[in-house]
């Protein structure tokens, strides 16, 4: 039973993250890590649904690689999905990462939203 508590417990964290990550979309697009979040959270929650479907239906010897593949594929889906996106404005576009260009970036939306 505890084990079911606790996939319980995941399961309903994984979905209010993946639903606050994606209200979080309509914020300034050089501000946003909505999008790489809410990105990260449905290859996590796909690859442990596809794991969830396989475990049910063949409980046999593949059950465990299976495992081994969903819990693979959710941590490099959370860390491709999430930190690639810094990593490559920190190496490639070092000028994007800049507290002048942050500032720059928030003040033009302020702007636009207060034009609309």
């Amino acid at each position: 039973i505890g084990s079911m508590l606790e996939l319980g417990y995941i399961t309903m964290l994984s979905f209010l993250c993946f639903a606050f990550s994606y209200l979080g979309k309509d914020l300034p697009a050089n501000y946003n890590e909505a999008k790489c979040v809410t990105f990260s959270l449905l290859v996590y929650l796909i690859s442990w649904l596809a794991f969830s479907t396989v475990y049910i239906v063949s409980r046999g010897k593949y059950s465990i690689i299976v495992n081994v593949i969903a819990v693979l594929a959710s941590v490099l889906g959370i860390l491709g999905g999430y930190f690639l996106p810094k990593v490559y404005i920190i190496v490639l576009k070092p000028q994007l990462n800049t507290a002048a260009h942050f500032q720059n970036c928030i003040q033009m939306y302020t702007t636009k939203k207060s034009e609309n």
